[in-house]
């Protein structure tokens, strides 16, 4: 199943917002230093169920309530919405894309707060993963892992900085964060 992301959305609770369309097929974003490009991966990031936000502290995140991703899946697009510092979610299925005429924080004013992992369940089968556990002795390898490999296991290898694209040798570049390493490794490894 093709799922892309077709909009970045960043809402202040005063109704102002900041979007970023995206189109079919590669898109590629550039400009000055300290404008935000890198901030667009942490924003996806948590945005596809993190457990904390790794947004870089400044502009984006003193300015921003709500953070939000569209996914178009076939002819449905799949709403994502989270607060600031919140572990809860919205997740919403819209199957017109007529919401997007007036998309704006107001939507979310009567939508019903998921928890993490429900709104990571509700997503993943509207996308169709579904991960499969092989191994025999689960309790075995949740000591050594960490738990189960999920939706999650994928982020940290799916979008990568773009130092990843400079150095074709740094698959790990940027992977200061022992839990995205230990994830990926568990990925490769299986």
């Amino acid at each position: 199943m093709q799922a892309l992301i077709s909009r970045i959305c960043l809402f202040k609770d005063t109704k102002e917002s900041r979007t970023l369309k995206f189109d079919e097929g590669l898109n590629i974003i550039s400009g000055d230093s300290k404008t935000g490009k890198s901030a667009v991966i942490e924003i996806i990031d948590y945005c596809l169920f993190a457990s904390r936000s790794t947004i870089p502290k400044g502009i984006i995140t003193d300015w921003t309530d709500l953070y939000c991703i569209i996914y178009r899946v076939k002819d449905k697009h799949l709403i994502i919405g989270r607060r600031k510092n919140s572990n809860q979610m919205y997740f919403n299925v819209e199957v017109s894309s007529t919401f997007l005429e007036h998309f704006s924080i107001e939507y979310f004013y009567d939508k019903k707060l998921l928890d993490i992992d429900e709104a990571k369940r509700e997503f993943e089968k509207h996308i169709g993963i579904s991960v499969l556990d092989t191994r025999a002795d689960e309790e075995e390898d949740k000591r050594k892992s960490g738990g189960k490999v999920t939706m999650r296991s994928f982020v940290p290898f799916l979008f990568q900085h773009q130092n990843l694209i400079a150095n074709k040798h740094s698959l790990f570049y940027r992977f200061d964060d022992f839990y995205k390493r230990k994830k990926l490794l568990m990925i490769i490894l299986y």
